[in-house]
């Protein structure tokens, strides 16, 4: 597992294969490929992730997705068993920018949708834990500078019992169809 290049906060959420992202490919990216079909976010292989950190933390992570498929989504999440994420997913030629909410491993709502106007998109994730309930709010913007939220607040929920404790960033890239 070669990941020099890499700050040593950040880990991977499964096993990565190696041969399905790179650090080098393309200088200043992070290059991550499909290589499997996925149910979803939760079996997604290379997942890469950090611990959020409080009382506020966010992420910002700009996406190219002119190489997406049919099927593929691929994002960032505040990551657990009940994520919220936002993804830009391809569906009959088209892209598409989605909000997720899970209330459980194994239910997901998309919240909000919108239609991609481009190639490149930068998506933001904050995690704010200073009041008694913790939240997560999703942005997405075509500049790096102007952000418009998308979807709703995700609640976000402590447990030890589907998945691990806490919540963590995490950067997806999978394919539902085919690779």
């Amino acid at each position: 597992n070669n990941c020099s290049n890499r700050n040593k906060a950040w880990a991977w959420n499964n096993n990565p294969d190696n041969r399905r992202w790179s650090w080098t490919e393309r200088e200043g990216w992070l290059r991550l490929r499909t290589g499997y079909v996925s149910s979803g976010l939760l079996d997604a292989p290379n997942t890469l992730t950090q611990r959020t950190f409080g009382p506020t933390s966010s992420a910002t992570v700009a996406l190219d997705v002119s190489g997406m498929q049919n099927g593929d989504a691929a994002g960032l999440a505040l990551f657990t068993a009940k994520y919220g994420a936002i993804s830009v997913r391809m569906a009959d030629g088209a892209k598409t920018l989605v909000m997720t909410n899970s209330s459980s491993t194994t239910n997901h709502t998309d919240v909000e949708s919108v239609g991609l106007t481009g190639d490149k998109v930068y998506l933001n994730a904050e995690a704010d834990f200073t009041g008694e309930t913790d939240k997560g709010t999703f942005y997405y913007s075509y500049d790096g500078l102007t952000w418009t939220q998308l979807g709703n607040t995700q609640q976000m929920s402590y447990s030890t019992n589907n998945h691990f404790m806490g919540y963590r960033f995490a950067l997806f890239n999978y394919a539902t169809q085919s690779i």
